[in-house]
């Protein structure tokens, strides 16, 4: 686990390309080893090539490597099984405000993957894009109800989800990444 205060940002760098998050790599066929545990897994519909309707599996996991913002994880995955969504959730049990550690969040990513392309009006929501793809690869966070103290991440691969060829082996995000991001 990660402590909030261990995210801090990086040193001005070039933007990171986006590869995954909690050691899962976006783009890659699912395979159960690569989390600690699978909670449970459902058939969920997502879009296809051409937006035709599919049929794919949204598990529940227990990442191998995870932060202590999040507290429920969720892989997606195609009718074929490459993973196209990583999401953590923080839904805490008793609801107070939290809107600190989103923004924080959202500095660390900063940092990592470049600028956010959007940002809500008071920053409930942030937009970051992997620029280096010709098609949507990036990090949405979700803050909008940080005030009762939910707030989402989605780790997101428009290519992955249409079915386009697997990425390589190049892009999967390092196991030792200590921030589970």
């Amino acid at each position: 686990d990660v402590a909030a205060s261990d995210i801090k940002p990086a040193a001005e760098q070039a933007p990171q390309p986006v590869t995954g998050a909690f050691g899962i790599p976006l783009g890659e066929r699912f395979d159960p080893c690569m989390v600690a545990k699978v909670l449970s897994q459902e058939e969920k519909t997502y879009r296809g090539p051409n937006k035709q309707e599919r049929k794919g599996i949204l598990y529940r996991v227990e990442p191998k490597v995870t932060n202590t913002l999040f507290n429920n994880y969720a892989v997606a995955t195609t009718a074929d099984g490459i993973i196209y969504l990583i999401r953590g959730d923080q839904e805490p049990k008793e609801r107070k405000p939290a809107c600190e550690a989103p923004h924080t969040l959202a500095a660390f990513l900063g940092a990592k993957y470049g600028k956010t392309r959007d940002k809500g009006p008071a920053g409930q929501w942030y937009n970051f894009r992997d620029m280096s793809r010709r098609t949507y690869r990036g990090v949405r966070l979700h803050a909008t109800r940080c005030g009762r103290g939910i707030y989402s991440i989605v780790y997101s691969d428009d290519e992955a989800r249409r079915g386009a060829p697997e990425a390589k082996s190049e892009s999967k995000p390092e196991p030792s990444e200590t921030s589970g991001l």
